[in-house]
């Protein structure tokens, strides 16, 4: 299209450039039969006219020469291009090369166009660098230069944990049962937690018409942790050995190791995540820097009816509901290794002997390596 446009416009100008030769050829003619006509009035000789129509025809020949000398504008256009063309292309290649070196550098910015988000200026990256450096000293919970751990301050006493065997069968056992819930009353339920294990199969319902609470898996802890025979029994702040001389009061004295905050959701019928967030104590720091801490996760279930023998009530057999019910360890039977101050997030199936699972909390025991002492624990509800 561009070629047919420029040939019609080069068309129009030589018709306007004829235009002008035919007019000059007229004038010339005209001048012509003038100089002629002119000795005839005025009555000259035969010889002065002859002079005079020769210098006429010299005249006319001079200036068409001189129009065939002068190049037309079409040569001269032809004459431009040419000169300009080899300067367009050295362009060209030049604005292609920087096309190329510019590309890569451009895709980011293309893609973030794209996604609707503004490229960073140069301007912008140094902005966001001294930002960068001061995120840490901005988050009060984390050192800078080590390992990041989340830190809280230090709390007034850490929760105790009641281990408490059980069993159905057990007549004294529901007195121990409403002592430590007396005790969870008057010290909190946050600082005063409890897990009950039916561990003794003598001591349990084991015909199928009656809902049993024995567990098999209570009855490993029982033996690892070399409880006395006989029940009730109570177990301290630890999953090893009881140190004798341990009371109550002097573990209310024992500093707290961390501050926990976390969730256990429901995600399936037969799922749950939980999820924590851990906090070290500060005056702690000490204490885990060269103690290995494991993580351990005990699901207990609440509000389950089944039968009971209870000496200090009456009827002596009864229905109570069972609360506090272990049921299963989640990330196995000691626990994993954590590191206290960082997250945890996982998501595990829920055992086959829970009832009902909005029914159920999740214990988190934070144990000492070697010892399985308890150092710190924590009660979330399934939600």
């Amino acid at each position: 299209m561009s070629f047919q446009l420029a040939k019609t416009f080069m068309n129009s100008k030589l018709t306007i450039q004829n235009k002008k030769l035919n007019k000059m050829r007229l004038s010339l003619r005209s001048l012509l039969t003038a100089t002629l006509l002119l000795p005839l009035i005025i009555g000259c000789s035969d010889k002065d006219l002859e002079q005079s129509r020769k210098e006429t025809e010299e005249v006319i020949k001079q200036k068409e020469t001189e129009e065939k000398e002068k190049p037309s504008e079409k040569e001269e256009e032809k004459e431009k291009e040419k000169e300009e063309t080899p300067k367009k292309e050295k362009d060209d290649e030049k604005k292609s090369e920087e096309e190329k070196k510019e590309e890569p550098k451009d895709e980011p910015k293309k893609e973030k166009e794209e996604q609707g988000e503004k490229p960073q200026t140069p301007k912008d990256e140094e902005k966001d660098k001294p930002k960068k450096e001061t995120e840490a000293e901005d988050k009060p919970n984390e050192e800078v230069g080590e390992e990041q751990i989340a830190y809280a301050e230090p709390a007034k006493r850490s929760p105790i944990f009641l281990l408490e065997f059980t069993g159905q069968k057990c007549q004294y056992c529901p007195i121990q049962s409403r002592i430590v819930s007396a005790s969870q009353k008057k010290y909190g339920e946050d600082k005063y937690l409890y897990a009950a294990m039916h561990s003794e199969k003598k001591f349990s319902l084991l015909n199928e018409r009656f809902v049993s609470l024995y567990n098999e898996e209570a009855f490993q802890y029982s033996k690892e942790i070399k409880k006395p025979k006989g029940l009730p029994y109570l177990h301290y702040n630890s999953l090893g050995v009881m140190p004798s001389d341990l009371t109550v009061k002097q573990m209310f004295k024992e500093p707290d190791l961390l501050d926990c905050q976390g969730q256990a959701k429901i995600i399936a019928e037969d799922e749950i995540q939980i999820s924590l967030e851990t906090f070290l104590r500060r005056d702690r720091k000490d204490f885990v820097k060269d103690k290995p801490i494991d993580i351990l996760l005990w699901i207990l279930e609440n509000d389950i009816v089944a039968y009971q023998q209870d000496s200090g009530q009456k009827p002596f057999h009864s229905y109570p509901k069972h609360k506090h019910i272990f049921r299963s360890s989640l990330n196995g039977h000691w626990g994993e290794v954590f590191k206290v101050g960082k997250t945890y997030k996982k998501t595990f199936k829920v055992p086959k002997n829970v009832a009902k699972i909005k029914n159920c909390e999740i214990i988190v025991l934070f144990l000492e390596h070697s010892t399985k002492m308890v150092l710190d624990a924590q009660s979330i509800k399934v939600k």
